[in-house]
């Protein structure tokens, strides 16, 4: 098992009533500011989300980056991701 870092985004959609969150990225490892900014994280707000992210005020979206272990099969299924894009 190994840790991988989550980035998701919340839309505050108040008036439709959807309250999710949606999977932006899967990083191997901590990213840095500028692979979150290349997410469409706004520079003012990366120290934020390095720390895990949330809502800070009245922003009408907002970034979680979460630290994920996981399980053996999901192991399994990241490693098989990794071979596809490096092509083999």
């Amino acid at each position: 098992m190994f840790n991988v870092y989550v980035l998701t985004r919340k839309d505050n959609q108040q008036d439709s009533g959807d309250d999710s969150e949606y999977f932006v990225e899967l990083f191997a490892e901590q990213p840095t500011e500028k692979e979150l900014s290349d997410c469409g994280v706004p520079t003012a707000y990366l120290n934020h989300v390095l720390n895990g992210g949330g809502k800070i005020g009245y922003e009408s979206y907002w970034f979680f980056l979460r630290q994920k272990t996981l399980t053996t099969s999901e192991d399994k299924i990241y490693d098989r991701m990794k071979q596809s894009d490096s092509g083999t």
